[in-house]
């Protein structure tokens, strides 16, 4: 009878990576409120804010003359950075009626730019605009003393995070690599929460 064996081989690396992540941001807002009527008031509001990341992953393999994790392994390395500055501004109603009663809606329009940077191995630059409209609302009812309503609407935005954007492979895990994508875009999000409460 014939026999077969699967002959089995692995491949080890031997390499040391380093990865340096800092962040900062800052934030600036403005709002006026403005009588309207009895029980109404106007809202305008401004806000400015400013956000950078940098990332930078170093990664070694091992050198054998130097019988040490020595020799850059440039396809693996990456120096990045991104900044994201964002302005928004826009106009809202508010109405209460004692305490039963409150209810407000507002409307902001967001200009984002997102500026990506990318300085080592092969300096790129990949800069993006985004504008969003980003309307909430809120309604508070007291239906009697016992129950009560509240409704709350917010849209917002989300810039990626850092290593979501910087392209270089990460081979941490040699069955699951992974890359980010520079190209990608704000995510917009809506959230929707309604609650009674009865005592």
């Amino acid at each position: 009878s014939d026999w077969s064996s699967d002959v089995c081989s692995s491949d080890l690396m031997f390499q040391r990576s380093t990865l340096d992540v800092n962040s900062w941001n800052m934030a600036g807002n403005l709002e006026y409120t403005e009588p309207l009527g009895e029980f109404g008031q106007l809202l305008l509001n401004y806000r400015a804010s400013y956000q950078q990341e940098a990332s930078d992953k170093l990664t070694y393999d091992f050198f054998e003359p130097a019988q040490g994790y020595t020799q850059l392994n440039e396809p693996l390395s990456n120096a990045f950075s991104n900044d994201y500055v964002t302005q928004q501004t826009g106009a809202g109603y508010n109405f209460s009626k004692g305490r039963d009663l409150n209810f407000n809606a507002r409307l902001n329009a967001q200009w984002a730019e997102l500026n990506n940077d990318k300085t080592f191995p092969q300096p790129a630059r990949i800069d993006q605009t985004f504008f969003n409209l980003l309307p909430s609302a809120m309604l508070r009812y007291n239906l009697d003393k016992q129950r009560s309503v509240r409704l709350f609407y917010r849209s917002s935005t989300q810039l990626p995070s850092v290593d979501q954007l910087q392209d270089v492979v990460n081979n941490a895990n040699p069955l699951q690599l992974r890359v980010g994508n520079p190209n990608l875009k704000q995510t917009f999000q809506q959230n929707l929460f309604l609650r009674y409460q009865a005592s």
